[in-house]
């Protein structure tokens, strides 16, 4: 973890370096995207180097930091300048007699993130539920930038893509209440031969096989009961039941693994969004459709 001194170093101290270092170019733009999910970061400056600067000096340095490498460069007519950096202990080395006449230049570095210092800056709350009604439930979304002030003092733009927060949807119940009453006896059936069959009694085993097959007679085969409960809670199945509110987008949908009883506990659901240092906050619903979603189980059972 990063205390506030180190934490100071990574988003202070070490741009600070790179800038210092870039200062005689007047560098005028200075952003960073870093996105959430991976860790991975871009940071893009613009700087100035103009024909009277190159004939003061024999070349451009600045500090390899934080694992950052410098993946392009670009003339002001975006012409792409091939690779003129080089690697040199601790930092990276451009000639400039080897740069093109151009005199505004942007460099391109990308590297990883540190988790811990992504967390410093982006506060993601756990999703609420705050309102369940008899069609829907609604899970409350919000996250944003931490100390904004400060990071408006080293960055022109700053943008954190795909912050996800994740939401655990519950769906037991509604399973439950579309499944008629011999199905949820065959799958109760069902869960207690199994165990029986993972124990040593013998009794039992012959007692749980009974009432498994005596269900059975009811309903559909445990391979068709299976199968079905698992098309009902794929996310692709699922993602049809719920929706988000804007600034957030839907993303991964997938069943969570544990289950109460002979029913999948719960969906989580992901919900999307960016932060930039002008929308520093995103706020919104995630609804959960459950009396659609109860209706779609009972068609698919063709009740």
């Amino acid at each position: 973890m990063f205390d506030n001194e180190t934490l100071s170093n990574i988003i202070i101290k070490g741009i600070d370096e790179i800038l210092k270092r870039l200062r005689p170019y007047k560098p005028d733009t200075k952003s960073i995207t870093i996105n959430y999910k991976t860790c991975k970061s871009r940071i893009e400056l613009v700087v100035h180097v103009p024909n009277d600067l190159r004939r003061k000096i024999l070349k451009i340095e600045i500090p390899s930091y934080q694992g950052y490498s410098i993946v392009e460069m670009r003339d002001e007519t975006f012409n792409r300048i091939e690779t003129l950096w080089q690697r040199q202990e601790e930092k990276w080395v451009l000639p400039a007699s080897k740069l093109p006449s151009s005199e505004r230049f942007l460099i391109v570095l990308e590297g990883n993130v540190p988790r811990d210092f992504i967390n410093r800056i982006v506060r993601v709350q756990p999703a609420i539920n705050r309102d369940q009604a008899e069609d829907y439930d609604r899970y409350w979304l919000s996250c944003m930038l931490k100390d904004v002030a400060l990071l408006e003092r080293i960055w022109n733009m700053l943008e954190v893509e795909e912050v996800n927060v994740n939401v655990k949807v519950g769906i037991e119940k509604c399973i439950s209440a579309a499944l008629p009453k011999e199905v949820k006896k065959a799958l109760e059936a069902t869960r207690e031969f199994l165990r029986a069959g993972r124990g040593k009694s013998r009794e039992k085993l012959i007692r749980t096989w009974t009432k498994y097959r005596i269900a059975l007679r009811k309903a559909p085969s445990v391979d068709e009961l299976i199968d079905f409960l698992y098309n009902v809670t794929s996310g692709n199945f699922f993602r049809n039941y719920v929706v988000v509110d804007d600034p957030y987008t839907l993303g991964d949908v997938k069943r969570d693994e544990k289950w109460i009883g002979p029913f999948p506990e719960r969906m989580i659901v992901e919900a999307i969004t960016f932060l930039n240092l002008k929308e520093p906050a995103a706020k919104g619903y995630l609804t959960f459709k459950k009396k659609k979603y109860i209706e779609a189980i009972k068609e698919k059972l063709h009740i």
